[in-house]
């Protein structure tokens, strides 16, 4: 029997909950241990770098992963699937995730101790900078959703074809990603995190100039998209590490606030290759995704700068 829709729509929004805590709590766990054993630098920020590429990948790979579950089974062992995937991941947290925050360094107060917390951390220049730096990741979003209809609608793919395409520029965050872990302690953060927002920009400037002189070509598109996606596998823990670093005084509060902006920006962002000219087309998502990401260029240049001036390589810290 089919649960009623009320029903169905409250577990869902508890899911979305549960889920946006796993987020949330895994980053201020490495934040806890930083402070607590000097687990700082290189080490933090390569583990964050994990981190970052583990959540941005997952919404990549979702569509991937569910199309195939319902390619051997009806909707509802899609939620099977996700029933024991949540079970071995309490089985993992419980086995292996030991309690990161002494009890010497908790605080009380509750919810409102921690939008004091919140409120205080977004009146701070740079962090703000470095959240709408991350903002340019909304367009994430947009490429989630206006990829399938620009790939499979417009260049003729097979959903099985296309699949490939997600999977490969999914790939590529990875790949950047662990790159990223690499050359933390190396370069200096701020360097790397110029170099993700450049290559994000560089790639959609370039898919937006093929497509205003006629050239819409699916090896085109598949680059340009490529090098986007391997831009987020930068930028986004290049900016965690930052971020967590200018909040490192209340980081469960700079998690939440890390973790609220991105999805907000990100359901607002996912929508609007649909609605900017009607049907989704490549040159209606190439703008959506050069708009986010020329906000995060500019939120770089000028909210984030003071951060900037007095960065250091990740392992001097």
């Amino acid at each position: 029997m089919t649960a009623p829709s009320g029903t169905g729509s409250v577990a869902r929004l508890l899911q979305g909950v549960a889920g946006s805590a796993g987020l949330v709590i895994g980053r201020a766990v490495i934040s806890d241990r930083s402070s607590a054993t000097g687990f700082t630098g290189t080490r933090a920020a390569r583990r964050l770098a994990r981190l970052s590429v583990i959540g941005m990948t997952a919404p990549v790979l979702a569509p991937v992963v569910g199309g195939l579950i319902l390619g051997v089974g009806s909707w509802r062992l899609v939620f099977v699937a996700l029933a024991l995937t949540g079970l071995w991941l309490l089985t993992a947290v419980w086995a292996w995730v030991p309690e990161s925050l002494p009890a010497e360094r908790r605080r009380t107060g509750g919810l409102p101790a921690l939008l004091a917390a919140m409120g205080r951390l977004l009146r701070r220049r740079e962090l703000i900078g470095c959240l709408l730096v991350m903002g340019g990741l909304a367009a994430l979003f947009a490429y989630i959703t206006g990829s399938p209809f620009v790939f499979q609608d417009i260049y003729g793919l097979s959903p099985t074809d296309y699949s490939l395409v997600f999977a490969t520029n999914a790939a590529g965050t990875v790949v950047a990603g662990a790159l990223f872990g690499r050359l933390a302690g190396r370069v200096r953060l701020n360097s790397l995190l110029v170099t993700g927002v450049f290559t994000t920009v560089a790639s959609v400037i370039a898919l937006v100039f093929l497509l205003a002189i006629g050239i819409s070509t699916l090896p085109t598109a598949w680059a340009c998209l490529f090098g986007l996606t391997c831009g987020f596998g930068i930028v986004l823990p290049a900016s965690t590490t930052i971020i967590l670093a200018v909040g490192s005084d209340a980081p469960g509060a700079a998690s939440g606030v890390l973790g609220g902006a991105q999805f907000v920006l990100g359901a607002a962002a996912a929508p609007l290759p649909g609605l900017l000219d009607g049907p989704t087309t490549a040159t209606s998502t190439a703008l959506v995704l050069l708009g986010f990401a020329l906000l995060s260029a500019v939120a770089l240049i000028t909210l984030a700068r003071p951060w900037q001036g007095h960065a250091e390589p990740a392992g001097r810290h």
